[in-house]
């Protein structure tokens, strides 16, 4: 079963996103009935914590306050103390629900600097071409995992760079990451790519989301040696958190 980033999922459901990032996750959701679940099961959570932290808390103070306009001014007391002590074991329940749902630092990180590369390929007519048009229009509408078998298909037949770098980008959005490394390893075996700041941005973040820390920051590295590039400014910016 793929798993989904809960970050870009709480983030959706909190109304945080916004602008090209909120279309293209609506676009991925709309296509992908496991994602729409997932979706559907986290709003049930968060509604479950906001029944708990808000009715449950109304009627409570409803209770006590009718309770305490009827009795001697030392139950009334007891009572206000009963609701203070009820209220704080609301809010600490409500802020281990938080601690405990909250994805790790990694996965936050990796939620935050991730975003595909942009990838399209013209026809020419040709049977190959329409199904490279075709990859290309489920790979920006969210399908990766369709776009990934025919780029997969085309990019074992002919070592283009540009196609590499699709078939690895679409594999890293079904966690398939084992095949989306050996991708962009070849194209760094390019030494004179024109994707190899890519492949190497995104060797970067592959091992930030499974917490290999160490081989995050030495292509992270690579990236800021350079001083330039696409990829220079954010990779700068990830190592000097991560450090």
């Amino acid at each position: 079963m793929e798993k989904y980033d809960q970050h870009q999922i709480d983030e959706y459901l909190l109304g945080n996103m916004a602008g090209d990032e909120l279309a293209f996750f609506e676009k991925k959701l709309k296509g992908d009935p496991s994602l729409q679940k997932e979706v559907k099961n986290q709003q049930l959570l968060m509604d479950a914590v906001d029944t708990l932290g808000d009715l449950r808390m109304r009627e409570r103070v409803k209770l006590i306050h009718q309770r305490a306009t009827q009795q001697p001014t030392l139950v009334r007391r007891i009572n206000i103390r009963a609701f203070a002590i009820a209220a704080i074991g609301l809010i600490a329940l409500g802020i281990c629900l938080w601690i405990w749902l909250r994805p790790p630092l990694n996965e936050r990180l990796y939620a935050d600097f991730y975003e595909p590369y942009p990838i399209t390929f013209s026809s020419r007519s040709n049977d190959t071409d329409r199904q490279l048009v075709e990859a290309s229009r489920l790979y920006k509408n969210g399908d990766f995992k369709k776009a990934a078998l025919i780029f997969e298909k085309y990019a074992d037949i002919n070592n283009d760079d540009k196609l590499l770098l699709a078939a690895g980008i679409s594999f890293m959005e079904i966690n398939d990451h084992e095949k989306a490394l050996r991708y962009f390893q070849t194209i760094m075996d390019f030494k004179d790519s024109p994707f190899m700041g890519q492949a190497q941005w995104y060797v970067a973040l592959i091992h930030l989301k499974e917490g290999d820390i160490e081989k995050c920051k030495k292509y992270l590295g690579l990236l800021v040696k350079e001083k330039k590039g696409f990829y220079f400014e954010k990779a700068l910016s990830l190592n000097s958190i991560l450090d």
